[in-house]
């Protein structure tokens, strides 16, 4: 049963502030929600070698702001660009209605706000996939839980935004029964039109507008797979539907490190679990990158689907989700790329001196078998390649020699005010060869260079009553007296 909701006149006035920024690039602007109760519009400002984020416009929401103790999705974006639904404060909705067109050099994309009051905690809320683009008719799909009845409702919003003077009902309420498991994502599809996907504890519901405008308590389901022996579910804390609307499936993972693929019969609304190898334990995240065709025999052509997804206190992963089913009806995948996560540092401890006379911290982060401990320090890590010998009298004075880049073995002349040392440097090991290069060693060495007459090479050494020249033993590396 449709319901017409009044819009809040107190409610179509907000704050909005639009930065000095750069010529947008692209045609995608980010939209995110700040701790500060602020809706933002960024964009990646790239100039040669300079990347970073820039923000293009901010928009006060009401006071004080989200309430982070609450959990559940607080920011929708419709999936044609025609409005966005904020969980801006308390019991109340705010639905951001766009521009048609924004301009790159002043960005302004809000046309006009209106409000939803809806008592109860908003868990989850998305844009439907609707079959037009126009903006007559614009739907969110919204949970919300009764903190006071004790029960959790799934509420379908229609919009029509054609005009500035928009209108907002509700298509229908379908009540959860109590003891029904949380549900925990709410997926809208878009190779169904105006229909999404309920994922709660223990099964996935397949739901349309229909279901909603006429209280269908039997929608289709189907029961989340478990292995056989054990009473629990796995936990998904994310999902990535396919970028192509003809395929009819989409990918879920869970905090147990588990994947799978839910194939959609559109025709008949049932549902097929495919399980994929395990991967790290699934965060909130996880999107598809793209189609990745590759041969393994060089003969035939395969297509593995490219899947991103943030590792629950583990490291995140780039995977390549092959198509073909093996014998025990698995998919595998093959890693692309590992992002480290080195979050949440749970405890850390400043050790002293642990490199170079240098301070540092030893953090202790992730969990379970995915736990690391590292190494956090500031400064230029210095490396001991060679230590003098007791009997060295110091080092006043200290010379590098080499002919060119390419010369194989460099010399470092060391001096203090009453002898003189000569090391080699040669593949990466330091030797003092002062000795069997023969130089005036028992001396202070004033000045020493490296010249070179018809290809053989000499080292000088100057001293206060006289000068040095050695040359240089081709077959052994060191330098002798002439």
């Amino acid at each position: 049963m449709k319901e017409e909701i009044e819009p809040n006149e107190d409610f179509r006035l907000y704050s909005k502030h639009i930065r000095n920024h750069s010529i947008v690039n692209g045609n995608d602007v980010l939209v995110l929600l700040s701790e500060y109760g602020r809706l933002l519009f960024m964009s990646i400002y790239h100039e040669g070698a300079i990347r970073r984020y820039e923000t293009l416009s901010e928009v006060q929401l009401s006071s004080p702001g989200l309430e982070y103790d609450k959990i559940g999705k607080k920011l929708a974006v419709d999936p044609y660009g025609r409005a966005i639904a904020v969980a801006s404060f308390e019991d109340n909705m705010d639905v951001f209605i766009l521009h048609k067109t924004s301009s790159r050099s002043y960005f302004d994309p809000i046309s006009v706000r209106v409000s939803i009051a809806e008592e109860g905690i908003i868990w989850h809320m998305e844009f439907l996939h609707t079959e037009s683009t126009s903006r007559e008719r614009i739907l969110l799909a919204v949970v919300i839980y009764s903190d006071i009845e004790k029960i959790c409702r799934v509420i379908l919003y229609s919009m029509n935004a054609s005009t500035d003077d928009v209108t907002i009902e509700t298509i229908g309420r379908l009540p959860l029964e109590k003891n029904t498991p949380l549900p925990v994502l709410l997926i809208p599809l878009k190779f169904m039109h105006e229909s999404f996907i309920l994922v709660t504890e223990q099964q996935v519901c397949l739901l349309s507008s229909d279901d909603l405008g006429c209280g269908n308590v039997l929608y289709p389901t189907s029961y989340i797979p478990r292995e056989l022996g054990s009473t629990e579910y796995p936990l998904f804390t994310a999902y990535s539907p396919h970028l192509n609307p003809s395929e009819h499936y989409l990918y879920l993972g869970a905090a147990e490190g588990l994947l799978y693929k839910l194939q959609v019969n559109v025709s008949t609304s049932t549902m097929q679990w495919i399980s994929i190898d395990d991967v790290n334990p699934v965060s909130q995240a996880m999107c598809m990158v793209g189609e990745l065709i590759h041969s393994d025999d060089g003969k035939d052509l395969s297509t593995a689907d490219i899947i991103f997804y943030t590792g629950e206190s583990s490291n995140s992963q780039m995977i390549a989700i092959t198509q073909e089913e093996t014998t025990n009806n698995k998919l595998h995948y093959r890693t692309l790329q590992i992002f480290d996560n080195w979050a949440p540092i749970t405890n850390f401890q400043v050790a002293s001196n642990l490199r170079s006379y240098q301070d540092a911290l030893v953090t202790c982060s992730g969990q379970d078998k995915y736990g690391s401990l590292g190494v956090v320090s500031y400064g230029v890590d210095a490396i001991l390649l060679f230590s003098s010998k007791p009997e060295w009298k110091g080092v006043s004075q200290l010379w590098s020699l080499s002919l060119s880049s390419t010369m194989a073995v460099s010399y470092l002349v060391a001096s203090s005010l009453i002898d003189t040392r000569l090391i080699s440097f040669e593949d990466g090991h330091m030797k003092d060869i002062t000795f069997p290069s023969k130089i005036r060693n028992n001396l202070h060495t004033l000045h020493a260079n490296i010249f070179s007459i018809k290809g053989i090479n000499y080292l000088l050494q100057i001293y206060s009553n006289g000068i040095s020249i050695t040359q240089r033993d081709e077959n052994r590396g060191n330098y002798y007296s002439t």
